[in-house]
């Protein structure tokens, strides 16, 4: 009896395990192929969190400024005319001298040498001029009285005639006799005008003589060829000068050149710009200068463009090789739209920012300019009012949506 109730107790329990297994395998087949538990416990996906800005124009910085060295104006060489020996000194080094104002005086002994033989072939020709106008005038005296004479014997004759004392023949004679002594005169009166020429001709030379060997002394004199300081003359008298060689230079100052070797990456600051302005060394406000010269083309040594601007000197307080600085960039040009660094994208070559509208950032290239950290101007691209991303950019894609805590300005 006992061992029938534990078989059929054993028999029970069997049964009530197949039972589970079969409620569990019919759960199991119930679900669809490939779908999976839920974890009630898993949080739902979240949107990225990012801070933006507003885009605005700010200050990129101080005022781009570079060195500029201080040249003349104007500079000319001080040259002689002619060799000689110095022998007078009128001006010196660093003195202010006026356009044909005389430096040095040159002495030259053949120069003075020809003026003193034309000076005496001039008096020997005009002490013979004189002798033969005496001479002219004595012959021209005589001639005259000879035609006088012939003239008062023909009227003498021609009242005879009309009386009738006098025959025809004496008549004739006495006119031919007056005919002649007039053509002597005249071809006197010519031949003394010819001689007279030839003399004045003679003299005409040798005074033409006199005046060249004049002025060729005057060219002894070694002049300022404009107004300016006078600089590296380091004559003394009884130096030795050679004609053609620079003896000294003028430099203009009443206005100065501003020489500037100008890097390409600067060279947008200048284009399309008339002037710009210099800082005085007494720490005064910029002054304006005009731009006189701008090179096409860079120097083909230093890379670098030549920019010059003139600025007025009256006082002649800006000497030649000192520095100026130059400003390229005005205090209004230095205000530009910028964005912070962080909030820009590199992808290769290429710039891009993040542009929130709505929930939703596009990612947009853009122009960088200047930097200045922790800003960098942007050209283009983006516009003033605009939200760019400034946190987490690099997480970022292309329509993406986010979330946003808080705008704030950077």
């Amino acid at each position: 009896m006992r061992w029938r109730i534990r078989k059929t107790t054993s028999w029970l329990k069997l049964a009530g395990i197949v039972t589970l297994s079969a409620t569990l395998l019919v759960g199991c087949s119930l679900r669809t192929p490939g779908e999976k538990q839920t974890d009630k416990s898993s949080p739902s996906t979240t949107l990225p969190t990012v801070n933006v800005a507003k885009v605005a124009k700010q200050s990129i910085g101080d005022p781009v400024e570079i060195l500029s060295e201080v040249l003349p104006s104007v500079e000319m060489e001080v040259q002689a005319s002619k060799s000689g020996i110095v022998s007078k000194l009128f001006k010196s080094r660093g003195d202010l001298v006026n356009e044909g104002d005389t430096i040095v005086h040159i002495d030259s002994q053949e120069l003075q040498m020809q003026l003193d033989n034309a000076n005496i072939e001039l008096s020997k020709a005009k002490a013979e001029l004189a002798r033969v106008n005496r001479n002219h005038t004595a012959s021209l005296s005589q001639f005259k009285q000879s035609v006088q004479l012939a003239t008062n014997n023909y009227n003498q004759v021609r009242n005879a005639y009309d009386a009738g004392t006098a025959t025809d023949a004496e008549l004739d004679a006495a006119s031919k006799q007056l005919t002649s002594a007039k053509t002597s005169l005249e071809v006197l009166k010519q031949q003394q005008l010819s001689e007279s020429n030839a003399m004045q001709s003679g003299i005409d030379s040798a005074e033409l003589q006199v005046t060249s060997a004049m002025q060729a002394l005057k060219e002894m004199d070694v002049k300022a060829p404009i107004t300016g300081i006078l600089t590296d003359l380091s004559l003394e008298p009884g130096a030795v000068v050679q004609s053609g060689v620079a003896i000294g230079i003028v430099q203009k100052l009443d206005a100065v050149k501003l020489s500037v070797s100008l890097p390409p990456a600067y060279l947008g600051f200048v284009n399309g710009k008339k002037e710009l302005g210099y800082l005085p060394q007494d720490g005064s406000q910029p002054k304006p200068a005009p731009i006189t010269y701008l090179s096409p083309n860079p120097d083909a040594k230093t890379g670098n463009y030549v920019l010059e601007l003139t600025a007025p000197n009256p006082d002649n307080n800006l000497k030649p090789g000192n520095k100026l600085k130059v400003r390229l960039t005005t205090e209004e040009e230095q205000i530009v739209l910028a964005i912070p660094t962080k909030s820009i994208v590199k992808d290769g070559d290429q710039s891009y920012v993040y542009v929130l509208s709505g929930d939703t950032v596009s990612k947009r290239r853009i122009e960088p300019g200047r930097v200045n950290e922790p800003i960098q101007e942007v050209l283009s691209g983006i516009e003033v009012g605009e939200s760019i991303v400034i946190s987490g950019v690099s997480q970022l894609h292309d329509n993406e949506k986010v979330q946003l805590p808080s705008a704030k300005p950077f």
